[in-house]
């Protein structure tokens, strides 16, 4: 396992010629192995890298789910997506038609962020996100990369694969930015949010059972009456990731509870900074998808909640308050909302400050010239090594 500290920029060599790199994703939806794509391409083409993101479309004129800058080039390949087919065969048929279109021998540099991806475009370079239900990923990706040790260790005491370490990037400024109490500006948008919601504690994803929906109303419907006057507040990228036979489980729930959670879908990307610098708490249920929106909230001075997991803590202790089930969470939450850690806040704002997406970008670009060059090289390092170790 080799991990490589976002503060140390001295991996991209000087004076060698712009990579042409692919990153692939199986979707072009706000999931966030998309956010961090995103990010990460924009990221790289800043450094002057020539970078191409390809991505899977559901649905009629279906594109990514964000405004991504000029500078990235997208392809957007169209799918069907016939929902009367179980989940494997939907994945099969999006792999084919991936596979069908994409060119790994166009770019250096091929590196897939998902299954679907990594199915599909041969040898790679692989982000494992997680290591959620079935080992992700082909046996010809040359290298492997994951956000945590943690999760590095896991994937090598799964399957023998050894990775690079790259921290997750935020772009702490524009969240920073966004709390600043000096802007006039932002200080309206900030008001204008509780105007509408009143005081609130913000949860961001779908609902579905992956992000853990039900336990954060439960572990709101725990907090006790002093807090009454604040609501939960669920801010979902798009209506089309919710899963609506688990939305109804919620719903009834949260309705037997006496807890009502307001749903906004489809926030616009340029009005989130605001959203979650006017919550009094941030809070997150999945362990695995909690870094890239606790490190935005941190950055706006905002108290947040995570789960108690290894990687979570790898990444967070001193800076968040952890909770290992929904009562905890309940408890955590009420004193941040009641009494605000500014030791805490202080640390949280320095980890999102040190979090940066052209840090990261430049470790990426290090990994990547070990292994960029001509396609037959590519292959006989992926033959020669199976899933190799960087």
């Amino acid at each position: 396992m080799r991990t490589i500290d976002l503060r140390d920029r001295s991996s991209a060599p000087v004076g060698e010629r712009p990579l042409r790199i692919a990153l692939v994703t199986g979707t072009t939806r706000a999931r966030p192995h998309v956010v961090h794509t995103l990010a990460l391409a924009e990221a790289l083409a800043r450094l002057g890298q020539d970078v191409t993101v390809w991505g899977l479309g559901r649905g009629a004129g279906a594109g990514f789910f964000r405004h991504v800058s000029p500078a990235v080039t997208l392809h957007v390949v169209p799918v069907a997506e016939d929902l009367a087919l179980p989940a494997p065969a939907r994945t099969a048929a999006a792999v084919e038609t991936l596979r069908g279109v994409f060119r790994p021998q166009d770019y250096d540099i091929v590196h897939a962020q998902d299954a679907v991806a990594a199915g599909a475009v041969g040898p790679c370079v692989r982000t494992v996100h997680d290591l959620d239900g079935a080992l992700p990923g082909p046996a010809d990706a040359y290298a492997s990369v994951c956000l945590t040790a943690t999760t590095a260790g896991r994937l090598q005491g799964t399957s023998a694969t050894s990775a690079t370490v790259i921290p997750q990037g935020v772009d702490a400024a524009r969240f920073a930015a966004a709390a600043d109490e000096s802007d006039p500006v932002a200080t309206a948008a900030r008001r204008s949010w509780r105007s509408r919601l009143g005081r609130f504690v913000l949860a961001v994803g779908p609902v579905e059972e992956r992000f853990r929906t039900l336990e954060l109303v439960e572990a709101f419907a725990a907090l006790g009456p002093e807090l009454e006057d604040v609501r939960l507040v669920l801010a979902c990228p798009s209506p089309a990731l919710d899963d609506p036979a688990y939305r109804t489980l919620v719903d009834a729930r949260a309705g037997a509870l006496g807890v009502r959670p307001l749903v906004l879908a489809a926030v616009p990307e340029d009005e989130m900074p605001a959203l979650v610098a006017a919550a009094c708490a941030f809070a997150v249920a999945c362990a695995d998808d909690c870094t890239g929106p606790a490190l935005e909230a941190l950055a706006a001075g905002v108290p947040v909640v995570l789960p108690d997991a290894p990687q979570v803590r790898e990444t967070f202790a001193g800076s968040v308050a952890f909770a290992g089930s929904p009562a905890a969470m309940a408890w955590e939450l009420g004193e941040l909302v009641h009494a605000p850690d500014a030791a805490m806040r202080r640390a949280g704002r320095a980890l999102a400050a040190r979090h940066t997406w052209e840090a990261a970008a430049a470790a990426h670009v290090g990994l990547y010239r070990r292994f960029a060059g001509p396609s037959d090289r590519v292959l006989s390092l992926s033959q020669g090594a199976g899933a190799a170790t960087p």
